[in-house]
């Protein structure tokens, strides 16, 4: 009893007794506050005290909504109500919500939802709350049963009255949202379009994008004996709607390929032809915010396409009583797309970018074969649909149309159609000059099969008129690529028309200028379509061609035509030679370098395509006489430092020999330090935590440091370990200066020491002190040193030992610089290295970390633990491991130790049992998504509410599918509801309905 202000203090401060009372109270029972005043303090503080994460409620009546937004700031529920006679009803209500179960729930929705206009206020109002329950796995459950109680039109009327409108309208629909959309869409779509359209009209707002993929659904898969009017009434209905249709729900690409299976009227099969074929730009994430490059088209249903023939027969069929009904707008589709690209101007001609990846427009083997390619298939429909205009009146005026078209696609298509109309000759070579069509290199596959097929036949006249043409579109033979596109097109028509003397002179005169050129076997598709090919180039040159003469020869040609493109594309060639021929390469390289005369660039291109991977000892030691040979010019020397591959000297007649070039590459890189500082520090610099292994390995900065590990390793193993301090004294020096530069060459050096740390430790004292200081310290070149330690190669004792101290100090004070690499490194120390107390000491603060450290090291001591024997499990768990269980399965640890823990129960059985004592221990708890093994939980050997509480983990936390459902379910016929405690039978019911699993017959009572 509190009487005095002295009481007060001893009850609320001092004492704290009525405090701790009030805590336990709130954070254990539902409260309802009734005549308490805000402004009071004390009560303000208690309840900001209880846990977010409490699942009881505080509920404070507010007369007239008077400071509800006050209350809700205080994690207090408000209950508003206006006349004090209110209140029995609204208790009333309260206690319903509270007390009924979601089995309870389910059964209220269903009544009412049975007879919607017969239900009182208060029942509505009961629904609504029940429906917009906070879990999202209960909104699809309660909105099941409203779906599965409604009898008709009239449910959905009464849930737009009561404001549950959100499956009609909402743009970004809940769980409930969805359930209920694919009910009212089933149920009304195509039987009562009308009034679900009046609705929309009623309330003012259109149909969500979400609900009309509903209403493709619906319509896709009518009901068995449906009528045929009705079934195209509400296809027309429905085509008008169209337009809210968005790009997220790709599902709706498959719905429309099944309404047009069974569409029959042209007029609205068009409708959702149009939306099928609706594209929209799309930009890679990698080029946003940077310098604009090409953007892509990104199909409206470019995904769940089904195979070509399942609705392209479809469409042909539709259109092909009328082709020019349909002919037409597929060239306006390919115009749209044409346009939308070029609104952009981020690409000079557009639409190339779909007329390249196509090679033709009739099947051929180059043509695209990734599934569900919406440009192939449309492309693929408009040539069908043109072709069935070809032998009719309308023949002429469906070429035409295509080609007097601004897309390139449909030009492609107009020029196909125009060889499939066996023209006249001279028409056709007319209309190719008149046109241009050979200026552009995405028509060139229809317009050389033209020419192919018309020129032998054309009369001398328009064969000169085409020559004049093509020696405009290339006029310059200096040209590297206007010679070779002359030569193409002379080449493919001498096949067709073999003796032509015009062409046979013109190819003479290209070859004077260019003798290498030969003609190809699809010279027109080669030279525009992207074609797979293997990860490895393959070389242009034979392996007899490729001698230092005819390097020297042909680049001498190419260069005398001052083509900069041509002489690239030569140097191309002689890199994917070397890359072939590697040990012939370097004999050319040394041939060349012995002479006066050779061009500098052709020496560095074949040195910079050595191909390390590829050479034994006696070859790699040639090769870095090479690459010696250009050491002074810095960037072929920082080229060939980033290409360069160490072969480890293990071949005892190549060791002596390798060892001594490594040396003098490690002197050339000891002169040109400052280079490598240079070329780092310009990298890009990201201070603070990052992978700097990674960063380090591709800068030429690492070369030295793993050459010095390897030759140290190499004298370490002879133990002549003065002669390799004497030989490496300057190299030392500079590295352990650079480890205290704060830079980005300074960590990138820190970093490649703790990588190889071991050998460091054994040959320079120098080193391993200045490096200790690094790691005692908190900077940048802490971080890159202990993010290169955790990729240590072993951890000896002398390493652990070294380490160890800092490393504990940096994790506890660091975690959030800390790698998983790290943590392991940590946990393998102190289960390898160390004693059982001092292991639960440093375990303990692996465990106390944030989570998915802990579970890293909890899955590293799984890894350990599993590997000993039974007796020996059991041993080391009763000693150290089970006392510090806790700390891992305490949250938020055991949101993610949990997949560690549940791997436990396929183990063997010491494992197991603190497994399952833990998850009995938790089983309320919510975790990540877990993904149980694949254990019968039959076979747990558990009974009563033990079972229970393992099986309300288990639904509650794992991802169900077919198998562990089908174990979940029998589980669950195993118990008997009297044989577990109330609480949790109704919390085992609840998962169960969650997971829309089938609940045994004796579970359904209250």
């Amino acid at each position: 009893m509190i009487l005095t202000e002295s009481d007060f203090g001893k009850a609320y401060i001092t004492k704290a007794r009525a405090a701790r009372f009030l805590v336990d109270l709130f954070s254990t029972y539902t409260v309802l506050f009734v005549g308490y005043s805000l402004n009071d303090i004390l009560v303000r503080y208690l309840a900001r005290s209880i846990p977010p994460t409490s699942k009881n409620h505080l509920f404070v009546l507010a007369k007239d909504n008077e400071g509800t937004e006050e209350i809700k700031s205080l994690r207090m529920t408000p209950i508003p109500f206006h006349e004090f006679d209110e209140l029995p009803e609204i208790f009333s209500c309260l206690s319903r919500r509270i007390s009924y179960r979601l089995y309870d729930k389910m059964n209220a929705v269903k009544a009412v939802a049975s007879q919607p206009d017969q239900s009182s206020p208060a029942e509505w109002k009961d629904v609504v709350h029940f429906l917009n329950d906070p879990s999202e796995d209960a909104q699809r459950v309660i909105a099941k049963a409203y779906a599965e109680g409604a009898s008709g039109f009239e449910a959905v009327q009464a849930l737009v009255k009561h404001g549950i409108d959100g499956f009609l309208f909402a743009d970004s629909p809940t769980k409930q949202d969805s359930v209920l959309a694919q009910w009212a869409a089933a149920t009304f779509a195509l039987t009562e379009p009308l009034p679900l359209l009046q609705l929309s009209t009623e309330q003012n707002k259109r149909f969500s994008s979400s609900f009309m993929a509903q209403v493709l659904g619906a319509l896709s898969n009518p009901s068995v004996g449906l009528d045929n009017r009705m079934y195209e009434n509400s296809l027309g209905i429905w085509a008008l709607q169209l337009g809210l249709l968005g790009p997220q729900n790709l599902g709706a690409g498959y719905y429309i390929t099944k309404i047009l299976e069974r569409c029959t009227s042209p007029r609205i099969g068009i409708a959702y032809i149009r939306k099928l074929f609706e594209a929209r730009p799309s930009v890679r994430m990698h080029t946003l915010n940077k310098k604009p490059g090409p953007l892509e088209l990104a199909f409206t249903y470019d995904r769940f396409i089904p195979e070509l023939a399942e609705y392209e027969d479809s469409v042909i069929r539709l259109l092909r009583p009328t082709p020019m009904q349909g002919l037409p707008i597929f060239v306006n589709l390919l115009e749209g797309f044409h346009d939308l690209l070029s609104a952009y101007g981020t690409i000079d001609r557009p639409i190339d970018l779909l007329s390249l990846d196509r090679a033709a427009i009739e099947e051929h083997k180059q043509n695209s074969t990734e599934e569900g390619s919406i440009p192939d298939y449309l492309i693929d429909i408009a040539r069908d649909i043109g072709l069935n205009a070809i032998g009719t009146e309308d023949a002429d005026k469906a070429i035409q149309l295509c080609l007097d078209s601004r897309s390139e696609m449909a030009q492609r298509i107009g020029i196909f159609l125009l060889l499939r109309h066996n023209p006249s000759p001279n028409d056709a070579i007319n209309t190719v000059v008149s046109r241009k069509l050979l200026d552009k290199i995405a028509l060139r596959h229809e317009a050389f099969s033209l020419l192919y097929s018309v020129y032998p036949r054309a009369d001398a006249e328009h064969r000169s008129a085409l020559i004049s043409y093509v020696l405009k579109v290339y006029p310059d033979l200096a040209d590297g690529d206007d010679a070779y596109g002359r030569f193409n097109i002379f080449s493919w028509l001498e096949q067709a028309a073999p003796g032509d003397q015009l062409l046979q002179m013109g190819i003479q005169e290209v070859l004077a200028v260019h003798p290498g050129f030969k003609p190809r076997e699809h010279p027109d598709l080669l030279t525009y379509t992207i074609v797979e090919t293997s990860s490895e180039l393959q070389p242009d040159l034979p392996e007899s061609a490729f001698t230092a003469e005819d390097i020297i020869h042909e680049y001498s040609e190419v260069k005398a035509t001052g083509s900069e493109s041509a002489i690239n594309h030569q140097l191309d060639k002689f890199r994917r030679a070397m890359q072939h021929y590697p040990i012939q390469g370097l004999a050319i390289i040394e041939d060349l370098a012995a002479r006066t005369d050779v061009p500098p660039v052709l020496i560095k291109t074949l040195i910079g395509s050595i191909r390390w991977d590829k050479l034994d000892g006696n070859s790699a030691a040639r090769a870095l006489d090479l690459v010696l040979l250009i050491s002074d010019d810095r960037e072929l020397f920082l080229q060939a430092l980033n290409s360069l591959e160490l072969p480890f000297p293990d071949d005892a007649v190549n060791h002596d020999v390798l060892i001594d070039h490594y040396f003098k590459l490690l002197d050339a890189c000891t002169n040109h330090w400052d280079w490598l500082r240079d070329e780092c520090n310009l990298s890009e610099k990201s201070y603070g935590f990052r992978d700097w292994m990674e960063h380090s390995l591709n800068l030429p900065v690492y070369v030295p440091m793993e050459l010095y590990s390897i030759v140290s390793e190499a004298f370490l193993h002879q133990s002549n370990l003065p002669q390799l301090q004497e030989r490496t004294s300057d190299f030392v020096e500079k590295v352990r200066s650079a480890i205290e530069e704060d830079s980005c060459f300074g960590q990138c050096i820190c970093c490649c020491i703790g990588s190889a740390l071991d050998i460091w430790l054994n040959v320079s004292s120098e080193i391993a002190t200045t490096y200790r200081e690094v790691l005692s310290e908190s900077h940048c070149n802490s971080t890159a040193a202990w993010d290169g330690i955790s990729y240590t190669r072993g951890l000896t004792s002398g390493l652990w030992s070294y380490i160890k101290d800092s490393l504990i100090d940096w994790v506890e004070h660091h975690s959030d610089m800390c790698t998983m690499r790290l943590i392991r490194l940590l946990t393998i120390g102190a289960i390898r290295q160390e004693s059982i107390p001092e292991r639960k000491r440093i375990v303990t603060v692996c465990a106390n970390l944030y989570p998915q450290a802990a579970a890293a090291c909890l899955r590293d001591l799984t890894t350990w633990i599993e590997a000993l024997s039974d007796a020996d499990q059991q041993t080391e768990l009763d000693e150290w491991l089970r006392a510090l269980l806790h700390c891992f399965a305490k949250q938020p640890q055991f949101r993610a130790c949990a997949k560690v823990i549940v791997s436990w129960l396929e183990s063997e059985s010491a494992l197991k049992k603190s497994a399952l004592e833990l998850l009995i221990e938790h089983y309320d708890d919510e975790c990540e998504e877990l993904r149980f093994p694949r254990v019968d939980l039959t076979q747990l050997e558990l009974e009563g509410d033990s079972m229970a509480k393992i099986l309300i983990f288990f639904l509650k936390n794992s991802d169900i599918y077919a198998l562990r459902r089908m174990h979940a379910q029998e589980a669950v016929q195993q118990i008997h509801p009297l044989e577990i405690s109330r609480n949790l039978f109704n919390d085992l019911r609840d998962q169960i309905l969650r997971q829309q699993l089938e609940l045994p017959a004796d579970w359904n009572c209250s």
